[in-house]
């Protein structure tokens, strides 16, 4: 018998507990509502030694703007985004020794050395304005979250996910960058006074 796990009532239980709706995240709701969490989400990841070409391509017909690189065991080595393996970052690595389709996803990747992350224990205890504010000078989209107890990448921040979720009036198509949404609420004061409403 289970010591721990007792029946209680539920007759005095009124409530539901339910997920928040992106139309309730706020510039002051916690930071947790603009994370996608790898323990509920399965991280989009791609060998190290996949074709740089077939990559980009597979990034385009199912509409992603990063993968976490891995190699064949999946230990993290950094990531890899359109941007990065767009035709004309393809064109500069081409040369008369490697030909395009010798091309690989390590060739292009952001190594995990040269990557900033939010540890995941400051992200619970910080809102949307804070992530904004630490990545304002960030060009990136995207922005990892770490468990460094655990050596691990427990997820990531996208700024496109903090635009949907904010409903700002940027441009998606454009990959616009931690930066640009930055540069958009300090033009816009009337608007971040609805998002903090």
């Amino acid at each position: 018998m289970n010591k721990h796990l007792h029946l209680v009532s539920a007759e005095h239980m009124s409530a539901l507990i339910q997920p928040i709706r992106d139309t309730q995240v706020r510039i002051y709701s916690s930071a947790k509502h603009i994370f996608t969490d790898f323990d509920q989400v399965q991280p989009l990841f791609i060998e190290q030694n996949a074709g740089a070409l077939f990559a980009h391509e597979l990034m385009i017909k199912t509409h992603v703007k990063m993968k976490i690189v891995v190699d064949e065991s999946e230990t993290f080595l950094g990531i890899i985004t359109a941007d990065g393996l767009s035709e004309q970052a393809i064109q500069g690595r081409v040369t008369k020794q490697s030909k395009r389709d010798d091309l690989l996803v390590r060739d292009f990747m952001q190594p995990r050395h040269a990557l900033k992350a939010i540890e995941y224990t400051d992200l619970l205890k910080s809102n949307v304005a804070d992530v904004i504010s630490i990545l304002r000078h960030s060009q990136e989209q995207h922005c990892l979250v770490v468990q460094s107890d655990r050596a691990s990448i427990k997820g990531l921040i996208s700024a496109s996910d903090i635009i949907r979720k904010l409903h700002l009036s940027l441009e998606l198509n454009q990959n616009p960058s931690f930066n640009d949404i930055h540069v958009y609420l300090k033009h816009h004061a009337d608007d971040l006074q609805l998002l903090s409403a």
